[in-house]
Order: C-alpha cells, then structure tokens, then sequence
C-alpha cells in the first residue's frame, strides 16, 4: 500500500490494481501522480480484498486526515462499499449494480490500456473529472 497525500483534509481516491498489475509500471502510477496533483490523497491497493480494509481505515484517519469523500478506480472493480461516493471502472461490466448506489464511470476496456497517447490522456481526464465532481 502507498499512501500520497498533502497537508489538509481533502477527497481521497483509492486506487485498486487488478491482478498482476506491476506497481512500478504500466498507467496506474501515472495516473495515482495525476490524482495526487490534482488534490486528492491517493491510497494505492494491490487487492480488491484489502479495499473493505482501506476504506475503513480511511474513515479512522489511520491514513492520514479523515478525507472528506472517497472514490474508488480500479479495473473490472467489484464489491459492495457503502462509504464510497464515487467510482471509476475500467473496462467492468458488473460493478455498477453492487456499489450500493454510488455513481459509477466504466470506461471502455481500449482505455487507457492502448498506452500514451490521446486516448490514454482522455481516459486520465475523465477519471479525474469524474472524481472532480462526484469527491468535491
């Protein structure tokens, strides 16, 4: 797990990786450094099962300040998450109906995978966006 955060209370994102995603490559910590920069704490997670975990703790302040939303991206994300305002799915087609309600981005699979370009920056600035408005 790593946490970005600055100083103060802000939304936070939590960023869950799939399986055999690389924490050092890929879009995962390009995007993680967009959210950071765009103001929100981001919490990354290699394990859908630890989300339930992350989130709980988020709310505690273990983390850091008690953030004032959470939001969640992730590929293919599932699970139930009460506490969550907002979530961005990459390429999923069961999340939005098991998230207790919050609003839910799916972005096509061919983004960002398709790597740097414009589509990648598109999918980036939709995320963030999206968080934008859902987290603030």
């Amino acid at each position: 797990m790593d946490v970005r955060s600055g100083v103060g209370v802000r939304p936070a994102v939590v960023c869950c990786r799939g399986p055999g995603e690389s924490t050092d490559g890929g879009f995962f910590p390009a995007l993680e450094d967009r959210l950071a920069r765009a103001g929100f704490a981001v919490v990354t997670c290699d394990s859908v099962a630890n989300l339930g975990i992350i989130v709980a703790a988020l709310g505690r302040g273990e983390l850091g300040d008690v953030p004032t939303a959470i939001g969640v991206i992730g590929p293919g994300l599932g699970g139930s998450i009460a506490t969550v305002r907002a979530v961005v799915t990459w390429g999923s087609k069961t999340a939005a109906p098991q998230l207790g309600g919050a609003p839910v981005l799916d972005l096509p699979r061919t983004q960002p995978w398709a790597g740097p370009g414009r589509e990648y920056d598109q999918a980036f600035d939709a995320t963030v966006s999206w968080f934008g408005r859902h987290l603030t």
